[in-house]
């Protein structure tokens, strides 16, 4: 999406984010232009993110499941998908709860390609939850998993 506005706002390292955002799409001959986009955003620092959590181990959530080696190695049964992952863990910022995920998805017999993007452990609640998000140029995958 292509369009001008802009955004402005508090920055408070390590507390909080509080942004003020303006801005309207370009319009195109069809379909309509759409709406302007006028708003607040607040976005609060999560002191789980100075916390090294571990995601080696065992996820799950329905009949999906992956696995992660201690030395990073992803292994992910994505039955939901009809695909499997394989892939690689490691830390975005040493001493922090944030990694860099790289996965080559395969479903069936078609190759999928390589997806890329971050993962996080939630230890927020009573069971751990493994939070990824990767994307391709074709597309996007996000999972959450419990800890099993």
């Amino acid at each position: 999406m292509h369009g001008t506005g802009g955004f402005g706002g508090l920055w408070q390292e390590r507390k909080s984010l509080s942004l003020i955002v303006d801005f309207q799409a370009d319009s195109p001959p069809d379909p309509p232009s759409l709406p302007p986009v006028s708003g607040n955003l607040t976005l609060t620092f999560d002191e789980g993110y100075n916390r090294l959590i571990s995601p080696s181990g065992n996820w799950g959530s329905g009949n999906d499941t992956m696995s992660i080696s201690d030395l990073g190695t992803l292994f992910a049964d994505l039955q939901s998908l009809g695909c499997i992952a394989n892939g690689t863990v490691q830390p975005a910022s040493p001493g922090h709860n944030v990694y860099e995920v790289s996965m080559q998805l395969t479903c069936g017999a078609t190759d999928a390609g390589t997806l890329s993007g971050l993962a996080s452990v939630d230890a927020s609640g009573t069971i751990q939850k493994l939070v990824v998000a990767v994307s391709a140029d074709e597309g996007a995958l996000s999972l959450t998993m419990d800890r099993i």
